[in-house]
C-alpha cells in the first residue's frame, strides 16, 4: 500500500510538473551581430567605426528594458544569435600596447579578449546580470565569436558576469541561467535558430572539436574567413567592414 501511494505521489507530481510547463507563457528576444569589441578612439579617421561614439550600449540596454516590460507575466529568454561578440578586433595587449593583428588565438587568450570586451561594454553586460537573474540568456556562436564553444571562455563569461551581478541568486542558479549552444538552438514546434555561418566553407570548420589544437599553448584553429579577418581586414582600417557599401567595392576602388 506504501509503494502504490508513493507511485501515485511521483505521477502527481509529474503531471502537476507538464501542467506547470505547459502553462507557462515564454517569450524570447534574438539578438544577432551585434560585433561588441574594444573601441579604438583615434583623432583621424583610421577605424572610425570602433569609435565609442558609435557604441550601441544605450540602445541596446533600453531594448531589454523595453522587452522585459512590454510581456510582464512572461518568462523572458535572450537569444545571442551568433557574432554578437568579435575577437577578432580586439587587438590590445594586457601591457597596454596594440598592433595590428592583436594577441595569438590561445585559449588564455581567448578569454582575456572576452574579458576586454565585457569591460568595455560595462554598462550593457551589467544590465545583463540583472537580467541573469530573472531570465535565461542562450549563447549560440557565429564565426566572429566561435571562442564562445571553448569551456574556459564560457565560465569567463559566467564569472564576469555573476560578479557584476546584485547576487539574489547563488553562484549555481545564475550559472544555469546561461546556456551555451554548439551552432544551434531548436525548441520542437517553436522555433530553430543558427547564426548560418557554417553553410560558408570560409567561415567554419569540419568539427567543431578542431576548434583547439594540439601543442603546449592549445593554439586555436580558425576557419580561413577568420584568418582574414586577422591579418587583411585589421589592416583596412579606411573601410568599414561592416558596411557594405564602404566595404564591398571593385579592386580598383580599394586603392
Amino acid at each position: 500500500m506504501q509503494q502504490i501511494w508513493k507511485g501515485k505521489v511521483k505521477f502527481t507530481m509529474s503531471w502537476i510538473r507538464r501542467l506547470r510547463f505547459r502553462s507557462a507563457k515564454e517569450s524570447y528576444l534574438f539578438l544577432s551581430d551585434i560585433h561588441l569589441t574594444e573601441p579604438e578612439d583615434h583623432s583621424s579617421v583610421w577605424k572610425n567605426f570602433k569609435e565609442s561614439r558609435h557604441h550601441a550600449d544605450e540602445d541596446l540596454v533600453k531594448l531589454i528594458d523595453d522587452y522585459m516590460r512590454e510581456y510582464p507575466g512572461y518568462n523572458h529568454n535572450l537569444v545571442f544569435n551568433g557574432d554578437n561578440f568579435d575577437f577578432r578586433m580586439v587587438l590590445s595587449r594586457p601591457d597596454g600596447r596594440q598592433d595590428m593583428e592583436g594577441l595569438e588565438t590561445t585559449i588564455k587568450n581567448s578569454c582575456w579578449r572576452l574579458q576586454r570586451i565585457l569591460k568595455d561594454h560595462l554598462a550593457f553586460f551589467a544590465k545583463l546580470s540583472k537580467f541573469a537573474e530573472k531570465g535565461v540568456i542562450h549563447i549560440i556562436p557565429g564565426n566572429h565569436d566561435l571562442e564562445m564553444n571553448i569551456a574556459a571562455v564560457r565560465r569567463t563569461f559566467r564569472k564576469f558576469l555573476y560578479e557584476i551581478s546584485p547576487k539574489n541568486l547563488s553562484a549555481r542558479k545564475f550559472y544555469k541561467n546561461i546556456r551555451f549552444y554548439q551552432n544551434h538552438m531548436y525548441i520542437p514546434g517553436f522555433f530553430y535558430v543558427e547564426h548560418g555561418h557554417h553553410y560558408d566553407p570560409f567561415c567554419t570548420l569540419p568539427e567543431y572539436r578542431t576548434l583547439v589544437g594540439k601543442g603546449k599553448n592549445k593554439k586555436l584553429v580558425l576557419p580561413f574567413g577568420d584568418y582574414a579577418s586577422i591579418h587583411l581586414t585589421n589592416k583596412m582600417g579606411h573601410f568599414n567592414p561592416f558596411h557594405s557599401e564602404s566595404y564591398l567595392l571593385r579592386t580598383t576602388e580599394y586603392v
